[in-house]
C-alpha cells in the first residue's frame, strides 16, 4: 500500500478494483503530527496501489472522539455502486460519495443522522434490493461513551442524486429487521457472547457462525475472556411450526452462459439456469459473500432476481447488466420458499465486465 493502515475499511469496485480509506492506528497514529490516510486503489490487474490524493478522509470523519483523532477515520461504511462510485454512509454523520478516476474525488451525499456519528455501528450493515442500506446502533467515540439504539434505511438513488434517508427506526440489539414491513421481530439471545475481534459468517444452509473474539487488551485481564471456539445462530425460517427442519427448496441442477466445468461463471447482464424439485412460488436471489474490513462487512449485498423464463421446474434468471448492481466477487444462488426456507446456496461467480 502507498501508507500503512490499521482499523480502515476496503470495498469492491464495479470495476473491479478495490478501494481503501482511512486507518490512522498503525503507520503513525495519524492526527498526532502525522497525516490521517486519505483514499487509495488497489488494481488487481497491475498489483499495484495508487494514491488518491483528492479522495480525502477529511470527509470521512467523525466530529470528535475522546480517544483522540487518530480514532475518528476508522472503520468507514463504503457500498460501492456504479461507475466506480462508493457511498460512504457513516459512521460520519454526513454522507458522502467518492470517486476513484484520476487523483479520486468527493462529493456530498446527504445526513444520515443530525445528532450522533455513530463509530463501530454493529456489521449488520447490508445492501438491500434496489440499493438500500440498513445501519444500526454505534457510540460518538470508539469507547468509553454511550451506545446509540438508533437505525436508519438509506437507499441509493443513483450516482448524481442524494440518497433517500428513513431515520429513528429504534429498536433493541437483539432484534432482527425485515426491510419489506419495516418491521422488527424478536430473535433468539446470543448464547455465548463473542466480543471483540470475533467474526460472523453466512454458511450455505442459511446458518450464521459466530466464532473468536474476547475483551480489548486495554485495562488488562482479559486472557480468560477469549473465546476459542465457534457457535451457529439458525433463524426460525429454518425451521416448521413442530420445531423440525424445514423443507427447502431442491436445485438438481445450476448451469450458466459462461460456465466451465462446475464452475457456475457470469458477467452482468448473463443467464442463470435453475432446474428445481419444484419451482411454484419462490423467489430467487444472490447473495454477496462479504470481506470484512475489521468489522465492517463492506461487500455482503442481497441482489433480488425476477424469472425471466419458466419451463416446467427450470426457471431462467437474468443477472443485472452492471457491475455496480452486482459487483465482480462470489455469490451464493438461493431458491426462496414463501415460508422463508431456502435451498443450500450454490456459489455463483460474478465477473467484472
Amino acid at each position: 500500500m502507498t501508507r500503512g493502515r490499521d482499523y480502515q475499511s476496503s470495498v469492491t469496485l464495479s470495476n473491479g478494483r478495490g478501494f481503501t480509506i482511512g486507518g490512522s492506528f498503525t503507520g503513525g497514529i495519524g492526527g498526532t503530527e502525522v497525516p490521517l490516510r486519505d483514499g487509495e486503489v488497489y488494481d488487481p490487474a497491475s498489483n499495484t496501489w495508487s494514491a488518491l490524493p483528492s479522495a480525502k478522509v477529511s470527509n470521512v470523519l467523525t466530529s470528535y472522539d475522546n480517544g483522540g483523532p487518530w480514532l475518528t477515520d476508522n472503520h468507514a461504511w463504503l457500498y460501492s455502486w456504479t461507475g466506480g462510485s462508493v457511498l460512504q454512509a457513516g459512521p460520519r454523520k454526513q454522507l458522502k460519495r467518492y470517486s476513484n478516476s484520476g487523483q479520486g474525488g468527493v462529493r456530498g451525499a446527504g445526513t444520515r443522522n443530525a445528532i450522533n456519528d455513530q463509530m463501530c455501528g454493529v456489521t449488520v450493515m447490508y445492501m438491500y434490493d434496489n440499493g438500500g442500506i440498513f445501519s444500526a446502533g454505534g457510540s460518538q467515540s470508539y469507547s468509553d461513551s454511550d451506545g446509540l439504539t438508533a437505525t436508519h434505511k438509506i437507499t441509493i438513488k443513483g450516482v448524481n442524486t442524494a440518497p433517500a434517508v428513513q431515520t429513528d427506526r429504534h429498536a433493541g440489539r437483539n432484534l432482527g429487521s425485515c426491510h419489506h414491513t419495516n418491521a422488527y421481530t424478536l430473535v433468539a439471545l446470543i448464547a455465548v457472547p463473542h466480543n471483540y475481534h470475533s467474526t460472523l459468517l453466512l454458511m450455505p444452509d442459511g446458518r450464521v457462525m459466530s466464532g473468536g473474539g474476547g475483551l480489548c487488551y486495554v485495562g488488562g485481564k482479559w486472557q480468560g475472556t477469549n473465546h476459542p471456539d465457534m457457535q451457529f445462530y439458525s433463524p426460525s425460517y429454518l425451521f416448521d411450526a413442530s420445531g423440525n427442519a424445514a423443507a427447502r427448496p431442491q436445485i438438481t441442477k445450476l448451469a450458466s452462459s459462461q460456465q466451465n466445468g462446475d464452475q457456475i461463471r457470469v458477467y452482468p447482464g448473463d443467464m442463470l439456469t435453475v432446474t428445481l424439485n419444484s419451482a411454484s412460488g419462490l423467489s430467487h436471489v444472490l447473495i454477496r459473500m462479504g470481506s470484512s474490513a475489521h468489522s465492517v462487512n463492506t461487500d455482503h449485498r442481497r441482489i433480488h432476481r425476477t424469472v425471466h423464463l419458466t419451463s416446467d421446474n427450470t426457471v431462467i434468471l437474468r443477472l443485472p447488466s452492471d457491475n455496480g448492481d452486482v459487483t465482480p466477487g462470489f455469490c451464493y444462488y438461493l431458491a426462496v420458499a414463501s415460508s422463508g426456507a431456502h435451498s443450500i446456496g450454490q456459489t455463483v461467480n460474478v465477473f467484472k465486465v
